[in-house]
């Protein structure tokens, strides 16, 4: 199958360097599980090491944390452009997840809801529910071709036809639902492989991709895995370039389970001790001292305080669009952010 080889990305997207600072962000992740049903080799997930450096607990998100979001989301003066339900842990380990759909989009947080899942838990049940509950976009992360590839991958043997064949029945009930399919290169290292997938799932999807691993999990030893990728060049096909500022603590707010607060993809956790919805509202902590002081870094270079965890990271080279591209911008941005922050600190 070769007719849908192109990956889902939002093509509608504004110059970010013309808007930012923002004073919503465009994307909020929440993370509904934190535990996952597979141990795959290139995330951290796979590494008691990387966990603890983390500080990872597993924990499936409580609905007094999900009401809290709820509120402090619908005090934000406009929607969210777009909700999503992922991080390191397995979404669909949270029996909840339609009711969590269907309440953003009935409290009218964003217009549209997407979730990241492996889909080895996905039923008919479950893929009806999220139907039903309105679920615009799922992404679903094939990590092999066979049950011995998932055993290699991901630490877990799985009935594999019955997990095509789960696909198959969401593809064909799927109504609104568009369906993102996507793999790795290192699940996929040769020719036959490729076609393989793009066979196999092709028909059963809207989009299909393939996507360079990228070592973005700190703790994580990527040295036998393959890799094709450094650390200076994107994993989207789309874009790739080394980048000097990261661009997603612009535009993206990120939940956990526990109601801590990040703003990238939490590559290495939630190191901010006040950053925390029972602390703080997230409007407050979205315009607040620490977010600010985060961009100031990010457009300074400066991987210290707030963004320690920045240091030696890849996560800012895995742009997908040139528009999220800050580099040529950052003297521009830093003058727009300065009057917002005291002197003093943005000195310091």
């Amino acid at each position: 199958m070769k007719a849908k080889q192109q990956a889902f990305y939002d093509t509608n997207r504004q110059i970010l360097q013309k808007i930012v600072p923002l004073i919503v962000p465009f994307t909020v992740q929440i993370e509904a599980s934190s535990a996952c049903n597979l141990k795959c080799k290139f995330c951290a997930m796979s590494s008691k090491r990387a966990l603890e450096q983390r500080g990872h607990v597993m924990k499936n998100i409580s609905d007094e944390t999900f009401v809290l979001i709820i509120e402090q989301l619908k005090e934000f003066s406009q929607p969210i452009k777009r909700v999503y339900f992922c991080g390191l842990g397995e979404v669909l380990m949270h029996h909840r997840l339609p009711y969590m759909v269907r309440s953003i989009k009935e409290n009218s947080i964003t217009s549209e809801v997407m979730i990241f899942t492996n889909a080895v838990n996905l039923t008919y049940e479950a893929s009806l529910a999220l139907v039903e509950a309105g679920l615009d976009i799922i992404t679903i992360s094939v990590n092999g071709l066979n049950q011995g590839d998932y055993k290699r991958n991901c630490g877990r043997l799985i009935d594999f036809s019955k997990y095509v064949e789960q696909i198959t029945f969401l593809y064909k009930n799927r109504g609104k639902l568009r369906i993102n399919l996507k793999t790795v290169d290192l699940c996929v290292n040769s020719e036959a492989d490729r076609q393989l997938f793009f066979d196999t799932f092709g028909n059963i999807c809207d989009f299909i991709n393939i996507e360079t691993i990228a070592p973005l999990h700190k703790g994580v030893d990527y040295s036998g895995n393959n890799i094709k990728n450094s650390q200076n060049v994107s994993k989207f096909s789309t874009f790739n370039a080394f980048k000097r500022v990261c661009s997603q603590p612009f535009y993206k707010l990120i939940i956990s389970s526990l109601g801590k607060i990040n703003f990238c993809d939490a590559v290495y956790g939630f190191p901010y001790d006040n950053l925390d919805i029972r602390k703080q509202r997230l409007k407050e902590i979205w315009n607040g001292p620490e977010h600010t002081q985060l961009l100031i870094n990010s457009l300074r270079e400066i991987c210290e305080g707030p963004s320690a965890i920045c240091q030696n990271c890849a996560g800012k080279h895995n742009l997908a669009f040139e528009a999220d591209d800050l580099d040529p911008y950052a003297d521009e941005i830093l003058a727009r952010l300065r009057p917002s922050m005291n002197t003093a600190i943005i000195e310091s």
